[in-house]
């Protein structure tokens, strides 16, 4: 942990304050855990369901991993599974139901994460009154509330993150207080240290970059900061080269680790001839979107408060920058000792929370859940700028108008967010069934473990692939061209196994007949067998004569 002068531990009355405030959280993650992937954001839930599905089974395993939604071969992987290698393990070893582990699974996660930040204040001083304020905002917050309990990566990258954030900040500090080598008396401890802060950094990096390199940036613009302001003497400024060697190598290897496995991935995909799209070189635009783009007030407001339009809760990313900004200026007038790692913190708080974005921005404005790797670091920002400006205040006035001023936000904040929460997320955690899951419970009743699925209307979304539990070929386009081209892609992903091919066709509208299409070869001959709202499934029969 960070360096702390003092062993006082948190009240009593705080410790069972924050344990109450995510009961609520823990009953709702608990009670919603059954639930389908038929809720938000399916394409990315069911995408990583999918791959837990088949991972270590078949001769498959960490380094090809399977997504088997575009043919033959089945892996076309992104980023490293650790998360999926979780899940899987916890589910194999408990019998326990797949979706279920994987939802509960992240819900630790994210408790985990909350952990480590408040570790963080802790560590740093910061007022008791502000710990459990942040403990707030995180327990009513729509982001951590529904996402917390996704079939999703994020809160494993945002763990790493949090916890190589926290290593690092201990050996910054012990640099800082000592002007010495952070391995000092004990060395087995200052390598141990190291140690953790490299696995937890590479481990985000490869689970989430888009979540863990901005902590890499901040550490390099930290070291270069540190080594100017240790200038001023020969002996302080080797001591501040040699740790900025030693973080630079760090960072290096835990890039250049992801950058390989990067690398891995894509040449697996280059084997499957519909993966092309998805290779990281045309993926630019997609992860950072266009100038034109960033130039849109609306896509802003979207990323910071959920909505194109001004909106109330646009008061979060306003309070988190003025507060940034006032307990940084107060700092240089007042030069609080007290408040000076507050200050880090508030400042390192920001940069995290605006810095992923600024760089992906195109990712943050399509995926609301992307929110969830930087906005606990925005409450980290606020409330370490709140206890700053509260230090200095009372040092020049005296009294805790500023204190006050902070419970009256943050309880306003709350509340906000609660009942955003309770109008846009909470009936979609409750919904029980739609029509992709009576569609896929027919095709899984009505074929056998080796029979593949083509979907059409879908793009390339792996929900109906992983709630039927076939394989298959997603056609994501409806042009003669591209039912040709899926011709040699059917035949090469049936074998022996198969005894049938079912297609589902999400139609414009749920009266709407597309029929015409097909037979989507002359491989196969299908006829509509089955119909949900604007699902049609065809059962196909395989001409083996064509073979």
């Amino acid at each position: 942990m960070i360096p702390r002068q003092d062993k006082k531990r948190l009240s009593l009355g705080s410790t069972i304050l924050i344990l109450l405030m995510f009961v609520v959280p823990v009953v709702y993650w608990l009670s919603t855990s059954s639930q389908p992937i038929i809720d938000r954001h399916v394409f990315r839930q069911a995408q990583t369901a999918i791959s837990v599905k088949y991972l270590f089974e078949d001769g498959v395993s960490v380094f090809n991993y399977q997504t088997p939604v575009l043919g033959k071969p089945w892996s076309i992987p992104f980023e490293f599974p650790t998360y999926q290698v979780i899940v899987k393990i916890i589910s194999s070893m408990t019998g326990w139901n797949l979706v279920q582990v994987g939802r509960l699974t992240n819900s630790v996660l994210t408790l985990l994460s909350v952990i480590t930040c408040l570790l963080i204040l802790w560590a740093i001083r910061v007022k008791e009154i502000y710990i459990i304020m942040f403990s707030a905002l995180v327990a009513t917050s729509s982001i951590y509330l529904y996402w917390g309990r996704s079939f999703l990566i994020e809160m494993t990258a945002l763990l790493f993150t949090a916890l190589a954030a926290l290593f690092y900040l201990n050996l910054r500090f012990e640099l800082r207080s000592s002007f010495k080598v952070v391995f000092g008396k004990n060395i087995i401890v200052g390598l141990f240290k190291f140690l953790l802060f490299t696995i937890f950094l590479a481990l985000g990096m490869l689970t989430k970059a888009t979540t863990t390199l901005p902590l890499i940036g901040f550490v390099a613009i930290d070291q270069i900061y540190i080594a100017i302001v240790l200038m001023r003497t020969e002996k302080h400024l080797l001591v501040a080269v040699r740790s900025g060697l030693i973080f630079a190598s760090i960072s290096f290897f835990a890039t250049a680790l992801t950058r390989l496995w990067i690398r891995h991935a894509d040449a697996l995909k280059e084997l499957n001839a519909n993966a092309e799209f998805i290779l990281s070189k045309n993926l630019t635009l997609w992860n950072f979107g266009s100038l034109s783009d960033r130039l849109e007030l609306s896509r802003w407001l979207d990323v910071f408060t959920g909505e194109q339009e001004l909106n109330i809760r646009l008061i979060i990313p306003i309070s988190i920058f003025a507060l940034f900004l006032g307990s940084n200026a107060l700092i240089l007038i007042n030069r609080s000792i007290v408040a000076q790692k507050s200050a880090y913190i508030a400042n390192f708080g920001f940069f995290m929370y605006i810095c992923g974005p600024l760089v992906f921005f195109n990712l943050y404005y399509v995926h609301e859940y992307y929110s969830s790797a930087n906005l606990l670091f925005g409450y980290l920002s606020l409330v370490a700028s709140s206890n700053v400006i509260d230090c200095c205040v009372k040092e020049r006035l005296g009294g805790n108008q500023f204190r006050i001023f902070s419970v009256i936000l943050v309880t306003f904040v709350c509340v906000m967010q609660l009942n955003w929460f309770n109008e846009h997320y909470k009936r979609s955690s409750f919904k029980k069934t739609n029509d992709a899951l009576v569609i896929s419970e027919y095709v899984k009743s009505n074929s056998l473990p080796g029979d593949r699925l083509i979907t059409v209307g879908e793009d390339w979304s792996s929900q109906l692939f992983f709630l039927s539990g076939r394989k298959g070929l997603a056609i994501r386009s409806m042009s003669p061209q591209s039912i040709q081209s899926s011709e040699n892609e059917i035949k090469k992903m049936i074998d022996n196994n198969s005894s049938s091919v079912f297609l589902i066709e999400k139609t414009s509208s749920a009266g709407q007949a597309q029929a015409s299409y097909w037979p989507v070869s002359n491989y196969l001959k299908c006829a509509v067998a089955h119909q949900v709202g604007k699902y049609k499934a065809y059962k196909c029969v395989i001409n083996k004569s064509d073979q």
